[in-house]
This record gives structure tokens, C-alpha cells and sequence, in this order.
């Protein structure tokens, strides 16, 4: 309630120090409600966790480009980005570095702005993924999920698993703090070392105590050589 109160707030440009006021409320509740997550107990409804963080982070961030806090709505917006490739909030991010004349920046973002149908209401599209979504064969999208790693095994192998990422103060990034392969595809059998080793391009605003869950596939292959590939949180609906 907090959040969708603060966004419609921001966008109508009304109230600004009350939507920050539930901006920051709604935000400082997920970041807790996160820290509860464990894959030895996940559920469906656990995933929309990831889902929301990204959605609250993106309604902060809103707020403070209303307020004309292009700073600050920069780090909520780009991790909010990072976290959901999610249309709107590239939009978003594109009015953030307009307004810092960050050409370079705002037409990198303009790539992944998918127009909403006309008359759609931009909080409808947040509640429905598929009024605002990208073009997901898009190169430049799909390597923001992908992260390359040191070969670690021989051969071609791979294991799609879950994943929760902690947020790491002392290494300024998300550390995998635990991981569960997806049952009957557990091929490949990464170390601890291995996955210590993994630096994802995720970010935190806040830098407060926050986990996420993400879903993806780790694979070794004889040309490309390791990495893993996450899934779009919102795609994410089962567990198995």
C-alpha cells in the first residue's frame, strides 16, 4: 500500500515529502521481509520478493526525480534496472540521465523502452509484466544477465538452480550465500570457491541488509567457456 500510494503520488507530482516518507517505508520493509528467504524453505510465494524489492526500489527512485534528487534517483532506478530489466524503470533511468545530460547514457536506455499501450496506466503495467516488456532477444539485455566466469571443469555440463544473493557491505556487491539445484538437472557441481567467486552486475541503493533470490542456469561449454545466466525475476514461477 505504501509503495502504490508513494508512486501514484510521485507521478502525479502531488505530496512529494509524504511519497518519499512511504517511498522510503515501503523499501525498508522489503529489504527486512528479504532477509527472512531460505532455499531450504522456498516456496512460490516467496518469489515475488525479488519481484517487489525491484518494484519498491523503482518507486523510491521515481519519487526522488520528482523531487529533482537526480543523484539519488540514479542509484535506486540503475539498481532497480539491474535487478528487474523491467521497461518502465528503464524509462525511468533514461529521464534520470537526460536531466544530467548523460546523452550516451539516456540513448543506451531509450533502446529498452518499449511504448505501453495507449491509455495504459504505468502502475497497470507493473502489476501485469507483459504491458511493458522487452524485446528479451535483445544482445545487449540479455548480457546483463549473464556473467562469465574462470573455466572450472572440462567438458559441457550445466545445472539450472536457485540462488540467494546477500548483500556483501565489506565487497560493495551481492555474494552468493546459498544455492539449490533445481531437481534432476543437478549435472555440474560448482565449489563453494566457485560461487564465492561470482561478481554479479546487481547493485545496492542502500546499501542495507537485503537478499534476493534469483533463478538461473550454470553452465561450462567447450567454446564459451563458464558462466551463469539468470532469469527476469518476474518470469520466475515455480520452484521446481
Amino acid at each position: 500500500m505504501y509503495n502504490d500510494v508513494a508512486y501514484a503520488m510521485a507521478t502525479a507530482g502531488k505530496l512529494l515529502p509524504t511519497a518519499l516518507e512511504y517511498a522510503r517505508k515501503a523499501v525498508a520493509e522489503e529489504e527486512e521481509a528479504s532477509l527472512k528467504l531460505k532455499l531450504s524453505e522456498l516456496t512460490v510465494d516467496d518469489l515475488p520478493h525479488t519481484v517487489r524489492l525491484a518494484a519498491f526500489w523503482d518507486t523510491l527512485g521515481w519519487v526522488y526525480f520528482q523531487q529533482g534528487n537526480f543523484a539519488q534517483a540514479e542509484k535506486f532506478l540503475n539498481a532497480s534496472w539491474m535487478l528487474s530489466q523491467h521497461a518502465e524503470v528503464a524509462d525511468h533511468l533514461r529521464r534520470v540521465y537526460e536531466k544530467q545530460h548523460k546523452t550516451q547514457a539516456a540513448a543506451r536506455m531509450q533502446r529498452f523502452v518499449v511504448p505501453a499501450a495507449p491509455g495504459s496506466a504505468a502502475a497497470a503495467a507493473k502489476l501485469n509484466p507483459q504491458a511493458a516488456s522487452l524485446n528479451f532477444n535483445n544482445p545487449d539485455l540479455v548480457n546483463l544477465r549473464i556473467t562469465k566466469l574462470d573455466r572450472f571443469t572440462k567438458g559441457t555440463s550445466s545445472t539450472e538452480m536457485f540462488l540467494l544473493l546477500a548483500w556483501d557491505p565489506a565487497a560493495s556487491e551481492f555474494k552468493v550465500a546459498d544455492w539449490k539445484a533445481i531437481p534432476g538437472s543437478d549435472k555440474l557441481h560448482p565449489s563453494p570457491q566457485v560461487m564465492n567467486s561470482i561478481h554479479f552486475k546487481l547493485s545496492s541503493p542502500d546499501s542495507a541488509p537485503a537478499h534476493v533470490v534469483r533463478r538461473g542456469i550454470l553452465g561450462c561449454y567447450e567454446y564459451t567457456g563458464c558462466s551463469i545466466v539468470l532469469f527476469e525475476p518476474d518470469r520466475v514461477r515455480s520452484v521446481n
